[in-house]
């Protein structure tokens, strides 16, 4: 079987992508530029170089395979993160539609079916709603949040002993996976093909506090870290001094408090499954790769 995936050079992309040839599949993919595509090349992949917003290259890239992996690369430096993503969730479903493609999974996130109050989650929420208007077979999959998410946070555990944490209260346990597991559970989900789940639910196999979280970096760089707060009305100016548009910064503080209130949680409805990487081999894995993590 050949499949078409975005973002092999990303996070979950790239997951997808190998977890796929490892099964003796072809993969076609969708990158950004010549450099990117000779990296694909080179990792065994056919390259199409396509913006995912260009519908007829889009077409031409999901003609002809069997499925798809489908997502919205972050833009969080647009004017208008949300503007940017519906356009780019309709140039998606309209290449499906040109064509024929029998079934696509879609990554998603943990509270994508809140219209409200999940800051820029509410990108996703604007994909599943295009996806059910659709009519295309389309399998979503909502993942908890990233355990890579940490990285940015790991060079101030390593140089001063403290993480900072936006996620509180601190000993508060939050659904947490890695990208491994969401990447090889899209990758299982696109081999099940047309019968594979409308939605699945992806879980960590264990939760995980800011207070877990520096625990398992005291082991792993072997000296005391401490978890810190990050208090909520810091969050905005925080992203905004990273030349974040206010916008974005301020849909990261929603997102945030969207978690921390309890509002950005699993429905229970679909497949629930539950990854494998734990928060100690997360970590493990962001470290040892800390020219490109951390």
């Amino acid at each position: 079987m050949k499949f078409t995936v975005i973002g092999t050079t990303g996070q979950t992309g790239s997951i997808v992508a190998q977890t796929l040839k490892q099964n003796g599949h072809s993969v076609r993919a969708i990158v950004r530029n010549q450099a990117a595509a000779d990296k694909a090349v080179a990792a065994g992949y056919e390259a199409v170089i396509a913006s995912v917003d260009d519908v007829a290259a889009l077409t031409a890239a999901f003609t002809g395979v069997d499925g798809a992996y489908l997502m919205n690369p972050p833009a969080y430096m647009e004017a208008d993160m949300f503007a940017r993503a519906r356009v780019v969730h309709q140039a998606l479903l309209q290449a499906a539609k040109n064509a024929d493609l029998p079934h696509a999974v879609a990554l998603s996130s943990v509270g994508g079916q809140h219209a409200t109050g999940t800051g820029n989650i509410l990108t996703t929420y604007d994909f599943e709603q295009q996806i059910a208007q659709s009519g295309l077979n389309i399998s979503v999959m909502r993942a908890a949040n990233f355990l890579d998410n940490w990285a940015s946070a790991m060079p101030t555990a390593r140089e001063k002993g403290i993480l900072p944490s936006m996620f509180l209260p601190l000993d508060k346990k939050y659904p947490m996976v890695s990208s491994i597991d969401i990447g090889e559970t899209c990758a299982n989900l696109l081999m099940q093909g047309a019968n594979a789940p409308k939605l699945t639910e992806l879980k960590s196999p264990e939760d995980c506090s800011a207070h877990d979280a520096a625990r398992v970096l005291s082991v792993l760089l072997g000296r005391e870290v401490q978890a810190v707060e990050v208090a909520p009305e810091q969050i905005a100016p925080f992203f905004s001094s990273r030349g974040m548009p206010q916008a974005s910064a301020v849909a990261f503080s929603d997102m945030m408090h969207g978690f921390n209130s309890g509002h950005i949680v699993f429905t229970g409805q679909g497949q629930s499954v539950v990854g494998k990487v734990t928060i100690a081999e997360s970590f493990k894995g962001l470290l040892s790769n800390g020219s490109s993590h951390v």
